[in-house]
């Protein structure tokens, strides 16, 4: 993640490219490394660990993972020998029924208001950016959407900012909402706990520790028995 979205490899490679009257503007499908029709591609870049709880709303279609989606159009490009060009990759994509369903589904998916969540395990979501008709690169999918979480504490996953509101009037003191800490955790990150800690607490005059009145009770009484050892 960066400071205000998400790092996705959803995009349109095949932008300005025509097949079997299908224009290459209107798919999405993960990066492939180049933007040349005659650009030669080896492989299909891999998808990022955000991709892979990305699926669709039934705002688009009948929910369904975007992975498994990704995951068959990457397939299809690596089975393909080396050396192919971007054009000739397109043609393949589109010649095939179910890369071809693919490509179209994750655009509409992609370009349809609230299309798009990022899915939990525990079965909750976060709604996605995504606006109607159109994909706007570095915009649609890697942030959090736009109407949904304004004025609240996801606001910072938006992608547009609100000119002259401070941070309370936006969705409080806290930057980060508890739904984007969940996004963290759920690709794996680990979190400090959110419960406040206690203030720390002078020790020796050289150095703080943070710890509890029960540890200090205890570190206490334990050098007392110790100074009592010595002399008796």
């Amino acid at each position: 993640m960066h400071g205000m979205g998400m790092v996705s490899s959803w995009n349109t490679p095949f932008d300005g490219l025509q097949a079997q009257g299908t224009d290459g503007a209107k798919v999405l499908a993960p990066i492939l490394g180049g933007d040349d029709p005659a650009d030669v591609i080896s492989t299909s870049q891999a998808t990022t660990i955000f991709d892979k709880f990305i699926s669709s709303t039934k705002a688009a279609y009948p929910s369904s993972s975007m992975n498994t989606y990704a995951s068959l159009l990457t397939s299809k490009v690596n089975a393909m020998a080396s050396g192919v060009q971007l054009n000739q990759v397109f043609d393949a994509l589109i010649n095939d029924v179910k890369t071809a369903s693919a490509l179209e589904r994750s655009f509409a998916a992609a370009t349809t208001v609230k299309g798009l969540q990022f899915s939990f395990p525990d079965g909750t979501s976060l709604l996605l950016h995504t606006e109607q008709g159109q994909f706007l690169s570095g915009t649609s999918i890697v942030h959090a959407n736009y109407d949904a979480y304004t004025g609240t504490s996801e606001f910072l996953m938006r992608p547009y900012a609100n000119n002259g509101s401070s941070l309370k009037s936006l969705g409080g003191n806290k930057p980060i909402g508890p739904l984007t800490l969940k996004i963290f955790e759920t690709m794996g990150y680990i979190m400090r706990s959110t419960t406040p800690s206690k203030p720390r607490r002078a020790y020796s005059g050289k150095w703080t520790m943070e710890t509890s009145d029960a540890t200090i009770t205890t570190c206490s009484t334990l050098i007392a028995l110790i100074f009592l050892g010595l002399f008796l």
